[in-house]
């Protein structure tokens, strides 16, 4: 069998950000000072673009699509997403996206809590609801908030492709998420997220995160994490699930199940050395958790093209 060509992984197009890792699941930090919690990207090219690896980032993001198509997997499944759609994404959520052709533009807000601590007369409103929703995954733009969505996300486009004040930043991003959160998710659902603010404390746990990304061959404790913290075991593990909304336990076995994806899209290595070297004893207890996390056995998904 031929080894097949393997896709070099790419960043979101003229998206700044520093990434860590090296090419199975990324994390992004983007810098975000107190000052001005807010970064509004125009997006847009002309080429096909697959990010075959999932990327995680501590800010929070809502983007809307005005053109041309783009599609977004969270770990469930790819979701497309047309002109007048738009998404959310909170904070180290594991997530991937591709173009298929033909390019796409839009808009793309990356932001900090604190961007919603600065902005006045949000009483009786929560900025953060929309992302503990139970139907956030999917593409959110339907019925007759459509073609306001479309018209907000041409709007923005124009006025973004030169430098805005913050405070005007900050005002079109309240403008997008409620326009969102009137909207329900047209395609995948999911579980409720337990019912805690999962906004802050991302940057507490990042160095967790760091150490799970480069010891993908084996299970990290979660002992070993919380020392990475500087915390202790318990503080570290209700930080984590506040955080996350997942226990470290849950989040380490889904880091690993992405390289198993990834190898699996792009090499022609055995299931059973791919079982090995993302840290499974048997390649039966990785069957059991891929088809349980992507509901399918890595023989499907590697026969599907990775999804």
């Amino acid at each position: 069998m031929p080894r097949k060509k393997s896709r070099k992984s790419q960043s979101a197009p003229r998206r700044p950000s520093s990434p860590t890792g090296d090419g199975r699941t990324l994390l992004y930090h983007h810098d975000l000072p107190p000052d001005n919690p807010v970064r509004t990207v125009v997006v847009g090219d002309g080429k096909r673009v697959d990010q075959l690896v999932f990327t995680l980032h501590p800010a929070l993001e809502v983007g809307l699509i005005t053109s041309g198509s783009y599609e977004r997997d969270h770990g469930r499944g790819w979701f497309g997403l047309e002109a007048g759609q738009g998404w959310v994404c909170g904070p180290l959520e594991a997530h991937r996206w591709r173009f298929p052709a033909g390019g796409y533009g839009g808009v793309v807000f990356n932001f900090s809590v604190a961007a919603f601590e600065q902005m006045p007369n949000l009483a009786g409103f929560d900025p953060t609801a929309l992302f503990r929703s139970p139907t956030r995954i999917g593409a959110i733009g339907v019925g007759e908030v459509r073609p306001e969505l479309l018209a907000l996300g041409r709007e923005l486009v124009d006025k973004y492709r030169d430098p805005v004040p913050p405070g005007r930043a900050w005002i079109d991003l309240m403008r997008m998420i409620d326009l969102l959160s009137q909207c329900q998710s047209v395609t995948t659902q999911e579980t409720a997220r337990p019912a805690v603010d999962t906004m802050f404390g991302a940057d507490g746990i990042v160095p967790a995160i760091e150490l799970l990304e480069g010891s993908l061959s084996r299970r990290v404790p979660l002992s070993e994490a919380a020392a990475a913290c500087n915390m202790s075991r318990g503080g570290f593990a209700r930080l984590f699930v506040k955080t996350t909304g997942h226990t470290f336990a849950a989040f380490a076995l889904r880091w690993r199940l992405s390289e198993v994806a990834r190898l699996l899209h792009n090499t022609d290595l055995s299931v059973k050395e791919i079982a090995f070297r993302c840290g499974f004893e048997y390649d039966t207890h990785l069957h059991a958790a891929f088809r349980d996390h992507f509901g399918m056995s890595p023989g499907e998904y590697r026969k599907h093209g990775g999804g």
